[in-house]
């Protein structure tokens, strides 16, 4: 893994000093794995937030006006349209994750 990136591939880092390879060489790509548990759990708690909120903006359209007490229409449509979207892009951003 002590490997760096130079123009004609890689060199071993224990061989050749760090001095001796130029700044723009000494390029590592990140791999990023797939199905990380903090991804997992990042993607879920953004949908359970989202799916609360969303709940919430429902119950607030509804006659009970319950949470919010009913005050602006308009507010509760525009919080219904933004939680269906982040809804719908943790839910996405979770099938990329499993």
């Amino acid at each position: 893994m002590d490997q760096l990136l130079s123009y004609s591939g890689w060199v071993n880092c224990t061989d050749t000093p760090i001095h001796a390879v130029p700044l723009a060489q000494r390029i590592r790509t990140m791999q990023a794995v797939k199905g990380l548990s903090m991804e997992k759990w990042l993607c879920w708690s953004s949908l359970g937030v989202a799916s609360l909120m969303l709940l919430l903006f429902i119950l607030d359209v509804s006659p009970m006006g319950f949470p919010f007490g009913g005050l602006s229409k308009l507010v509760d449509v525009l919080g219904i349209l933004a939680s269906g979207v982040l809804v719908y892009l943790a839910f996405n951003a979770l099938r990329d994750v499993l």
